[in-house]
């Protein structure tokens, strides 16, 4: 059985990855979007569920898999004039998925078991230190990372 904590940190790492790529696409590109969950924004609140309730956390999951895959398909990283910030979220939000998220037997998402913390890790440092650099995630550096998590 998965962490409570690890269970909370894959969900909120899908949220903040689309909140970032949201926040780097224009007004009309976001008008297009058709997202299931609205709570996007900065300020906003987080879905509030009730995390032993595994019915609630399979749909919230759900959800948030369908609102990534929305985001994603309005961002084209092979463009040549795309900014680097926003083909950086794209990329890092897909390894998440693809790293942290599985099919069931039904064909619904669920969380793999064992998630890639190196990847978790990376989101969070990589955020806190372009939102707002915290002196305890300038502490940890890249090289701690496996080498096919460095960046370029």
């Amino acid at each position: 059985m998965l962490g409570a904590a690890a269970v909370k940190d894959t969900y909120e790492l899908l949220r903040d990855g689309i909140r970032k790529i949201l926040s780097s696409l224009d007004k009309k590109t976001k008008s297009k979007m058709n997202l299931s969950l609205k709570a996007y924004g900065k300020n906003e609140p987080k879905p509030k569920i009730n995390w032993d309730n595994k019915k609630e956390r399979e749909e919230l999951l759900s959800i948030l898999v369908s609102d990534v895959k929305e985001v994603l398909s309005h961002v084209d990283i092979n463009k040549e004039d795309i900014d680097n910030e926003l083909k950086d979220a794209a990329n890092l939000l897909a390894k998440i998925v693809a790293q942290d998220i599985e099919q069931d037997k039904k064909n619904k998402p669920k969380i793999k078991k064992g998630v890639a913390i190196e990847l978790s890790l990376l989101l969070i440092l990589k955020c806190a230190m372009v939102e707002s650099p915290h002196p305890a995630s300038l502490m940890v550096t890249k090289p701690i990372l496996p080498k096919m998590y460095h960046q370029r």
